[in-house]
């Protein structure tokens, strides 16, 4: 009897053990949020694409992005929408940022903070600076990725306030970007189907020439690349102003 009742005590303590063990293993969120700080700082650079949709209506207008970005501060976003036949660069570099129009062999250049003046949802880096800066951002764990859900940093927050964004548990790279409006109702929707950290470029890949040379499609341009998802051109300008 005492050595089935010390068999016991010692599986039930091997159980135990083997729990606890599996507890000490898991990630906190705090965890998570720094190993995603380490790899913003560490990083050299990333190469990804992906595919963005806004809901706009009863029309989504969906778009195929590509993401190249170099430390510090160079830039190239490309994004075509190829059901309208448009697309468009914005980029930075050391001249400023710019966004080009290929088709119309136009460049605009504009006095901009952009991308730090607010978030972006196809930079990694700026993802991870809203969950940063985000003390009550909501956080779980799935079986291989991570999603936090986390306050937005735009001019008209109160529009779309929340985002959710999941990344791959393995590579810590972005899977997903949802931004949803004030009931939860995603509003526009990133999808990434390719990213790579560390990746070379080619010594004029940011240059403005260079990226003006894109296949010719027609597309519009904004007034500011940060102010929307679309960019559109202005057909009126004010008096005393200038392209």
């Amino acid at each position: 009897m005492k050595r089935v009742r010390k068999s016991f005590v010692l599986l039930v303590t091997g159980i135990l053990f083997v729990l606890i063990l599996s507890a000490c293993g898991q990630k906190s969120q705090q965890d998570i949020v720094g190993d995603l700080n380490k790899k913003a700082e560490e990083m050299t650079s990333y190469k990804a694409k992906a595919k963005m949709t806004i809901e706009t209506g009863n029309d989504p207008q969906e778009y195929q992005v590509e993401i190249w970005y170099k430390k510090p501060e160079l830039y190239r976003v490309y994004l075509e929408n190829p059901k309208k036949d448009q697309s468009q660069v914005i980029l930075r570099n050391g001249n400023g940022v710019f966004v080009l129009t290929p088709s119309l062999n136009k460049s605009f250049r504009f006095h901009s903070d952009w991308p730090n003046n607010s978030s972006q949802v196809y930079l990694f880096e700026s993802l991870v600076k809203d969950i940063k800066n985000d003390s009550a951002a909501q956080f779980k764990a799935k079986e291989s990725k991570y999603v936090f859900e986390t306050k937005t940093n735009y001019q008209h927050n109160q529009m779309l306030p929340t985002q959710e964004i999941t990344f791959h548990k393995k590579t810590m790279a972005p899977a997903s970007v949802k931004v949803l409006d004030s009931d939860k109702k995603p509003m526009v929707k990133v999808e990434f189907s390719h990213f790579e950290f560390n990746k070379s470029f080619d010594k004029d890949a940011f240059d403005e020439k260079k990226n003006m040379t894109l296949s010719q499609m027609d597309v519009a341009t904004s007034a500011d690349p940060s102010d929307s998802f679309a960019v559109k051109t202005p057909v009126d300008m004010p008096e005393g102003v200038k392209k």
